[in-house]
């Protein structure tokens, strides 16, 4: 499992067998996100994007709630 929190207090944890999970855990009144099946590649990808502070393309793809 790998996880990386954000300073808005969201949080991308990997998952083996390409689960993802997005989620606020401060935050009850949202949600988290998940996304299965996803590519090994893909995953360190989201990771620099969020890396990078560019949120709202992580939280822009198609999570399931």
């Amino acid at each position: 499992m790998s996880r990386s929190p954000t300073r808005g207090g969201w949080c991308l944890s990997a998952v083996g067998g390409g689960l993802l999970v997005w989620e606020d855990p401060d935050e009850d009144s949202v949600a988290p996100g998940e996304m299965r099946d996803v590519a090994r590649e893909e995953i360190p990808r989201l990771f620099e994007l969020l890396a990078a502070g560019d949120i709202s393309s992580v939280e822009a793809l198609s999570w399931q709630r």
